[in-house]
C-alpha cells in the first residue's frame, strides 16, 4: 500500500459549512487548514505516486463536418491544452499554451468558432479554428462559467455563470460577432440547460446530489413550466 505511511488522525470532527460562501480555501483559516492537512510524502514514493496517475494522453475531441479535421485536448507538455489535427496520421497543432487547463468544449455549427475553457474555475473563450488569441466570453476570480450551447446559425452563444451569486447560476447569451453579453435568465438556484431546441430549453435546477427538478423555458415568453421532480 503506497500510502501506508500515512499518518491519519483516529478521530477528526471538522466544522461543517454554513452556507455556499463558506465554501473553499476563503472559508477556512490557515490554522485550520494546515490541522487537517496531509503530511507530505517522502520524495521517492511521491515520485512513484506521480508516475501511476501522470498519464499523459489525449482525451476529449470534436471532429468536423467533413471529417477532415479535429480538435482534442492533450497534456504531452504537462498541461491540458487544446490541439488540432488536420486528418489522419497528420502532425497535430498545438492551439493554446500556459499554465492554466484548457479544454475545448464546443465547435460552432459554421465551424468558424472554438469554444473553449480554460483555468479553474474554469472561465469560458472563443478562438478561431486556426488558431490565434482567446477572445473572453466569461473570466472572473471566484466565478465559474459553464457553455450550454452555440445557436444554431452560429451566430451566438448561451452560458450559464455564479457572477451574481456564488449558489446560483445566471444565463447569458453572448454574441460571437461584437462580443456583447446579455442576461437573459437570472432565478435563484443552480440552473442549466441540458437540450434545446430552437428557443425552447430543457433545463435542470439542482438542489442536492440527488434531488434534480426538470424544467422546460420559453425564451420568448419567459415562461417557465415544471415538468419532473418538483
Amino acid at each position: 500500500d503506497p500510502f501506508a505511511h500515512a499518518h491519519v488522525p483516529a478521530s477528526v470532527e471538522a466544522p461543517r459549512p454554513t452556507s455556499a460562501a463558506t465554501l473553499g480555501p476563503d472559508g477556512a483559516s490557515a490554522e485550520l487548514l494546515a490541522r487537517f492537512a496531509p503530511p507530505p510524502l517522502e520524495p521517492a514514493m511521491e515520485r512513484r505516486v506521480t508516475a501511476l496517475v501522470d498519464v499523459r494522453g489525449a482525451h476529449g475531441g470534436l471532429l468536423g463536418d467533413r471529417g477532415d479535421r479535429q480538435y482534442f485536448n492533450e497534456r504531452v507538455t504537462g498541461t491540458t491544452q487544446v490541439w488540432r489535427q488536420d486528418g489522419p496520421m497528420k502532425w497535430p497543432v498545438q492551439l493554446t499554451a500556459g499554465e492554466d487547463t484548457t479544454s475545448v468544449v464546443a465547435l460552432s455549427p459554421d465551424e468558424k468558432w472554438l469554444v473553449v475553457s480554460r483555468g479553474e474555475p474554469a472561465g469560458l473563450y472563443v478562438m478561431q479554428p486556426d488558431g490565434g488569441p482567446l477572445r473572453v466570453v466569461m473570466q472572473a476570480p471566484k466565478v465559474r462559467a459553464e457553455l450550454a450551447y452555440v445557436t444554431d446559425d452560429s451566430k451566438a452563444l448561451y452560458f450559464a455563470a455564479n457572477d451574481l451569486d456564488p449558489a446560483s447560476n445566471t444565463i447569458y447569451r453572448w454574441d460571437l460577432a461584437d462580443g456583447t453579453k446579455a442576461l437573459v435568465f437570472d432565478e435563484p438556484g443552480r440552473w442549466r440547460i441540458v437540450d434545446h431546441l430552437g428557443d425552447r430549453w430543457l433545463m435542470e435546477k439542482q438542489l442536492g446530489d440527488a434531488h434534480v427538478e426538470v424544467y422546460e423555458y420559453e425564451l420568448a415568453t419567459k415562461k417557465l413550466t415544471p415538468l419532473l421532480g418538483q
